[in-house]
């Protein structure tokens, strides 16, 4: 269950995953979306006491561990590929990040097929784009390079999610190509609008073993403190 971990200076923790240190178990719950900026919703909990989400932490702010004096600060959070069939990661820092203007993303992105899409954090190919027999949705191939955070090639379909670092997208539109009246062809598209607001996955659930109740709310280290 215990996720990546670089150091005692820095702490990586995958989506669904947790770590231990300062005493705690720190969980990333999970990752969303909430007026177009990235969030995180962090569980921390030890053998004493569950610690309640806080829910919505930005880059930047600052995380205290549970009740003790360790203090991290949140310098990345990011998520990729196709809905929510990838985890996302964050990475926490005894270091304050210097401040970082807020990743820019478009509101609306438009991609030919067969063209080269540079977005956020990542680049794929367009690849083709076709109408499935079965049931007649429009299908486009997304064509990462080798080594690309999106995983391997995958397709879309329009309402789908494509998360691409810091920003996630929905497939708006997806068009395919043609013959136009004077006999050249059309490249088909793809659509992409920016989402401004994504509920979050459903959070996992911490191991019984691992936790035990507050015996009572006043016992509950609530911790919400921000950069």
């Amino acid at each position: 269950m215990a996720a990546n971990d670089f150091s005692a200076n820095m702490k990586k923790i995958v989506e669904g995953k947790f770590v231990d240190f300062c005493g705690w178990h720190v969980c990333l719950a999970s990752i969303w979306i909430d007026k177009g900026s990235i969030k995180a919703d962090i569980v921390m909990w030890s053998d004493k006491f569950k610690k309640p989400i806080s829910g919505g932490y930005s880059r930047g702010d600052r995380v205290r561990v549970g009740t003790s004096d360790c203090v991290y600060y949140l310098c990345e959070i990011k998520k990729f590929g196709r809905n929510y069939e990838k985890p996302g990661y964050i990475v926490l820092s005894t270091k304050k990040p210097e401040a970082a203007a807020a990743r820019e993303c478009l509101e609306l992105e438009s991609i030919e097929e067969t063209t080269r899409a540079c977005i956020c954090d990542v680049e794929f190919g367009l690849g083709a784009i076709y109408k499935r027999k079965n049931d007649g949705r429009m299908v486009a191939q997304i064509c990462p390079p080798l080594n690309s955070p999106l995983g391997q090639d995958f397709d879309v379909f329009e309402g789908d999610i494509l998360w691409v670092g810091e920003c996630a997208y929905k497939v708006e539109k997806i068009v395919k190509g043609g013959k136009k009246p004077d006999g050249k062809y059309r490249n088909g598209y793809v659509m992409l609008r920016k989402c401004s607001h994504l509920l979050p996955s459903e959070s996992p659930v911490i191991p019984g073993e691992l936790m035990s109740q507050p015996s009572s709310l006043g016992d509950a280290p609530f911790n919400t403190e921000k950069g």
